[in-house]
């Protein structure tokens, strides 16, 4: 019995210089067992370390939950960029078609240069031109409808005419241009 005793404590002494490393690892030092107590100072270091593997663990829940909620704001953003992206594509296109040859600011201008053409004697060149803002030209569209309701035609009725024939010209292939 005496022998096992001897052989087991030396296994024991083996065991703690083995993994000397790993107790040190964790903050820990080898504890000295004698033969009279071997089991106390183990048990005493194996709650430590248990204790401090237990703590570990809650450290790693709470952060791999911050890293979630982190993760889903970052998927949050993502999609409202991706959105954001999207949009500015579309403003993009819608730009590059107004612009265009054909686009409606082309239109616009080649309005403009027609009334010019027309009534260049009595428009001032300062405040309406090609490169007027949309609201000059409306607001001198507008003064213009209403020098029309003084020969008995009212602006409303003149706009709902107006409105026909664009609605005339957009569905007549020979009128689109206009």
């Amino acid at each position: 019995m005496e022998k096992q005793v001897n052989q087991e404590y030396d296994t024991l002494k083996e065991l703690l210089q083995d993994n000397s490393y790993m107790i040190a690892e964790s903050g820990e030092s080898v504890t000295n067992v004698t033969k009279e107590e071997p089991v106390a100072p183990v048990e005493v270091l194996h709650n430590n370390i248990r204790n401090k593997k237990l703590k570990a663990e809650e450290d790693m829940d709470r952060y791999n939950k911050a890293v979630g909620v982190v993760q889903k704001k970052l998927s949050e953003k993502k999609a409202s960029l991706n959105g954001h992206k999207q949009r500015y594509v579309m403003l993009d296109n819608k730009k590059t078609q107004l612009l265009g040859a054909d686009g409606g600011v082309q239109k616009i201008k080649s309005v403009v240069r027609a009334i010019l053409r027309q009534d260049k004697e009595h428009i001032d060149m300062d405040t309406l031109n090609e490169d007027s803002q949309p609201t000059a030209i409306l607001k001198w569209l507008g003064a213009q409808l209403e020098q029309y309701s003084a020969y008995d035609e009212k602006p409303e009725n003149i706009t709902k005419i107006i409105k026909r024939l664009k609605k005339m010209a957009v569905s007549i292939p020979s009128c689109s241009g206009l």
